[in-house]
Formats: structure tokens, C-alpha cells, sequence
């Protein structure tokens, strides 16, 4: 128990945002009840996303155009690795995740896990059945597309490269597991979004983590 109150008490929580004006005053919010702080990376949002994760406390990393999940997520894990935190939490902007569940990725670290990942109840698209089979066969991980993860800063000393572009956000397990970090995995909820995802449209976003998938089965084996 003294482990995990530590780890929420350091931790930070970063939220890769695009347009989500509507939610992330809610979600930043939640995530303030088990982190020490927030960090929004607003990717090139032409809404009132920068402007409300201000005004709710987050500091707030901004793209001048939209640049990708994976490079969202790799630029605030660089900002807060130059600040010395110990311990980060990634979030989705959209509300999908509760926040929860941050504890359980926080208790997993507290547990010796490097890394922490969600397990969703159920998956929205084909293409991510089949890479959550490619993963569980090859990380022991079913879920790695969920956003919702914790890592201990540790690793990205030896894991450089924390993400490639077309990567889906998923190159970070691989590197982890590549270097003997120990990676963990926990159920959490799942809400309903209201509005339409930024991800794209059914057969884009199953096309681009295809392609995620066939990148990474080339980099790391199939």
C-alpha cells in the first residue's frame, strides 16, 4: 500500500488530445484525483482543447499541426522525463477510459511491473483482434492497443526510440519486452464515446493498424 500511495503521488498523467474540447476538462479532472500532475499534449487541436486543459491545471504541450497518436505520446513522456518524473500514466482524451482504473496500472507498477497496460472489456475493430493475437503470442500482452498504461521512467534509458510514426502506439512494448522489462497487464471499464472517433472512419483505422501491425511484425518478428 506504501508503494502504491508513493507512485500516485509522483506520477503524472499524460493525455494526447485531438479537438477534444467537449471532454478533456472531465477527463484531465479525473485524473487529478490519482496523479500528482497532468500533462496534455494537444495535437494541433483547432478547438478550445489548449485552452481548457489550461485553465483545468494541466500543462499543455502543443503541435502546430497534427502529428499522430505515437508522436503525441512520445512527446510527453520526453517533456516529463526533462522534469524528472519518476512515473507516467497515458490517458485517452475522448472520456472512453475511467480514471479510476489508474490506480489498478499504479498498483501493477507498485508490484514491480515497468510498464502497466488495460485490458479493454471488448475491442471496436477486426484489425485490433488480430494485433491483440499477434501481441499476446508474442508479449504475453492481449491488449496493446489500449491508451490507458503506466511506465516507470527507468526505461526509456535503454528504450530510445519510444515510438515509431506508424507504430499505433505500440512500439514501446516491444522495445520493453526486447530489453527484459517486465510488462503487466489488468482489466479496466470501458465507457461509450458520444461523438465520432478521431481515429478515422471503420476501414481507415482498421487499414492503419494493419499497417501497424505489419510494421511491427517486420521490426520484431513474426
Amino acid at each position: 500500500m506504501k508503494q502504491k500511495k508513493l507512485a500516485e503521488r509522483s506520477a503524472y498523467c499524460i493525455i494526447p488530445a485531438l479537438n477534444e474540447e467537449g471532454t478533456i476538462k472531465k477527463v484531465i479532472s479525473g485524473a487529478k484525483k490519482h496523479v500528482k500532475g497532468v500533462i496534455v499534449v494537444d495535437d494541433g487541436s483547432c478547438d478550445r482543447t489548449a485552452a481548457i486543459s489550461k485553465k483545468s491545471g494541466a500543462m499543455v504541450v502543443k503541435h502546430s499541426r497534427s502529428m499522430g497518436y505515437a508522436k503525441s505520446i512520445d512527446d510527453g513522456i520526453k517533456f516529463a522525463l526533462k522534469r524528472g518524473i519518476k512515473v507516467v500514466v497515458t490517458l485517452d482524451a475522448d472520456g472512453q477510459h475511467d480514471s479510476s482504473d489508474i490506480p489498478k496500472m499504479l498498483d501493477l507498477i507498485a508490484k514491480g511491473a515497468d510498464i502497466a497496460t488495460g485490458t479493454r472489456p471488448y475491442r471496436a475493430r477486426l484489425a485490433e483482434y488480430v494485433f491483440s493475437w499477434y501481441s499476446k503470442r508474442k508479449l504475453g500482452i492481449p491488449d496493446p492497443l489500449c491508451g490507458l498504461r503506466a511506465y516507470r521512467a527507468d526505461i526509456f534509458r535503454k528504450c530510445r526510440s519510444i515510438e515509431r510514426r506508424y507504430s499505433v502506439g505500440t512500439q514501446i512494448l516491444f522495445e520493453a519486452k526486447r530489453h527484459g522489462f517486465s510488462i503487466m497487464h489488468g482489466s479496466i471499464s470501458l465507457n461509450t464515446r458520444k461523438d465520432s472517433p478521431r481515429f478515422g472512419n471503420r476501414v481507415f483505422a482498421n487499414l492503419k493498424i494493419f499497417f501497424g501491425l505489419l510494421n511491427m511484425a517486420l521490426r520484431y518478428g513474426f
